[in-house]
């Protein structure tokens, strides 16, 4: 069996949700672009909007998901099946729970959540995939 290929540091949580990637231009004009939020880890979010993102742009994320996030980086911007992927760095770690709690879902057995814990302390209940 060949050995994974991952290389990154924290594990990743498939998430679906509302997501805004805030800047100001070379001119101070803000700019906004909505997405969708893919998943998450404690330095990063995969991001998927309609229109790229310039890679290495620092930007604000807002999301009903979690608390507003200053100081984000613009990794990667790729193109999947007509949409974006974006790749965003977070300079301060999101907190998470290390011991996530599995629950059954009201709306079937067979579809669990994982709740997290954000590093404001707020309960998050993300699908599992």
């Amino acid at each position: 069996m060949p050995e994974s290929t991952e290389a990154r540091l924290h594990e990743r949580f498939s998430v679906l949700g509302p997501v805004q990637l805030l800047w100001a231009d070379k001119q101070g004009t803000e700019k906004r672009v909505q997405g969708t939020l893919r998943d998450v880890s404690e330095r990063g979010l995969q991001i998927e909007t309609a229109e790229p993102v310039e890679v290495g742009l620092r930007l604000r994320v807002e999301s009903p998901k979690f608390e507003p996030v200053e100081g984000a980086q613009v990794r990667h911007c790729r193109q999947k099946a007509g949409k974006w992927r974006i790749g965003v760095w977070l300079e301060q770690r999101l907190a998470w729970s290390r011991a996530p709690q599995w629950t059954a879902s009201e709306e079937a057995e067979d579809k669990r959540t994982r709740t997290i814990i954000d590093r404001f302390g707020k309960a998050v209940q993300l699908p599992v995939r």
